[in-house]
């Protein structure tokens, strides 16, 4: 899938619907392993993108996602937007980078914007560490 989204571009003598790319350099692909060795040979095939926890494995969006996805860009009557996910105090993530990936526990928002992510240890108390929002994903989007 190519997610293309039509905008009309005017000039002082004529209008023209033009064809913007909405996620530059990207095309969804559902592929085997055979399929996707077979891809790799392309020249033109820069690369695959990679799950950010598990850096071995292709990243894969879920089924649902992605026919929730193509139905908004090709039926959507207004420009489609992409902004980076949204956390909300209390949020389950999951840090994705640095050296605590995979630790899972809720967000808690900093006045500044960033994000501490927190761990509860029984009873006794709760841990938290500040971490940059980039490197976090929601822990149920797997």
């Amino acid at each position: 899938f190519l997610p293309l989204q039509i905008e009309v571009h005017q000039w002082s003598d004529r209008k023209k619907k033009v064809a913007r790319l909405l996620l530059p350099m990207i095309v969804f692909v559902r592929l085997n392993q055979e399929e996707k060795a077979i891809l790799q040979r392309f020249p033109d095939i820069f690369k695959f993108l990679k799950d950010r926890v598990h850096k071995d494995s292709l990243m894969v969006v879920p089924d649902d996602q992605m026919q929730r996805f193509i139905f908004m860009v090709t039926r959507a009557d207004t420009e489609v937007s992409l902004e980076p996910p949204v956390f909300h105090r209390g949020d389950m993530v999951r840090i994705c980078k640095g050296s605590l990936r995979g630790l899972e526990g809720n967000i808690v928002c900093c006045p500044d914007g960033s994000a501490k992510v927190v761990i509860r240890i029984g009873h006794l108390a709760c841990a938290s560490v500040v971490v940059p929002v980039e490197m976090l994903e929601s822990r149920h989007c797997r």
